[in-house]
């Protein structure tokens, strides 16, 4: 699954933030006509794509979401991944996405499949997110994708859902961008430098900073807002911000390791589930 850590918005316009791809993992199994097993139809979102690949004529597909349908973890781009690798194996022609004319081809059928050309264009960074694993940074325009590690062993971090669920192409299709978001792309980067640096309190400072902008330009919904309120006021986090459409689905929180248990306690009297951590 994939979480857009800083600079999701900026995005939009900059092709450029930082994420986290973290277990559970999406898994698909796809089928060749005739065969005895029931699989689902092909989803909307990849239906496009599907249709212009002879390769992939009568084949169908069963995709495993173990998130159970929660929004906010990147299952629709991790369905066309799935389909794009499939393409690629049956054609013989792979996709290296560290090799930028094929990331650009790529992300080409993605857009065409899931944009209908109305509202924003998505930043696809979440389709090239799901090749790798652990924290990365992406800028498509510089042709840069940097995996870095986590280089805090005494912080943890968990991702948690709030309940609620924004579907991001309806959301992107009303958004009106405005070049003021692009400034927010510089907390992908500024997370990311500090990451590499090691430095800690620079890191919540990004974090803390991105969710605060967010909020302040009527990014962020009011649920997440006040479920960030009592989390910041609880004494028990580091740092922590709503990430994704609206922030809506999911939350992500860092914390020192001395106080998992207290931690997890305040997850369950606030409702929230773990859908993973960095453990």
């Amino acid at each position: 699954g994939k979480t857009f850590v800083a600079g999701e918005y900026g995005a939009l316009l900059s092709g450029s933030a930082l994420l986290l791809v973290s277990e559970p993992c999406f898994a698909a199994e796809f089928y060749c006509a005739g065969d005895a097993r029931v699989a689902k139809p092909v989803s909307k979102h990849c239906q496009a794509f599907v249709n212009s690949k002879p390769a992939l004529s009568d084949i169908s597909c069963k995709f495993y979401d173990p998130y159970g349908g929660r929004g906010g973890l990147g299952a629709s781009s991790a369905e066309f991944l799935f389909w794009l690798r499939l393409n690629a194996f049956l054609s013989q022609h792979s996709y290296d996405f560290c090799v930028p004319s094929h990331r650009r081809q790529a992300l080409d059928y993605y857009f065409n499949s899931v944009w209908n050309k109305s509202g924003s264009k998505p930043s696809g960074l979440d389709l090239v997110a799901q090749n790798y694993s652990g924290f990365v940074f992406i800028d498509l325009p510089a042709n840069e994708v940097t995996k870095i590690a986590w280089p805090f062993p005494d912080v943890a971090f968990s991702i948690v859902h709030t309940g609620y669920k924004v579907a991001t192409h309806l959301h992107l299709s009303s958004l009106a961008v405005n070049e003021d978001m692009r400034d927010l792309s510089v907390f992908g980067k500024d997370a990311k430098d500090s990451l590499m640096s090691g430095n800690l309190i620079s890191f919540l400072k990004v974090i803390k900073d991105n969710a605060n902008v967010l909020k302040k330009m009527s990014l962020t919904i009011a649920n997440t807002q006040n479920i960030l309120s009592c989390i910041n006021s609880s004494g028990l986090f580091l740092a922590a911000k709503g990430c994704g459409a609206l922030g809506a689905d999911v939350i992500l929180c860092f914390y020192n390791k001395k106080n998992q248990e207290k931690v997890s306690l305040f997850f369950q009297q606030q409702s929230l589930q773990v859908l993973t951590c960095s453990k």
